[in-house]
């Protein structure tokens, strides 16, 4: 946020905990299958990735009691 109010295309730190722990959650399930990366592991991974990708398209400006901009 350089200008002191644009919206930056980085992902916020709050996003990069919920990836860190959906990733651990399927590292866990990938340890319980025995490391093998089936069908269902694949879905969940599959999950994973487009939660990740949508939830970082919408800022949290536009959601409902998003954060606002930081203001000079």
């Amino acid at each position: 946020m350089a200008d002191g109010g644009s919206k930056s295309s980085w992902p916020t730190r709050k996003w990069w905990v919920a990836q860190a722990t959906a990733v651990g959650a399927l590292v866990v399930a990938l340890i319980e299958a025995k490391w093998d990366f089936n069908s269902s592991l694949q879905i969940v991974a599959v999950g994973l990735v487009v939660e990740a990708f949508s939830t970082w398209l919408i800022p949290n400006l536009d959601t409902p009691g998003g954060v606002p901009l930081k203001q000079p």
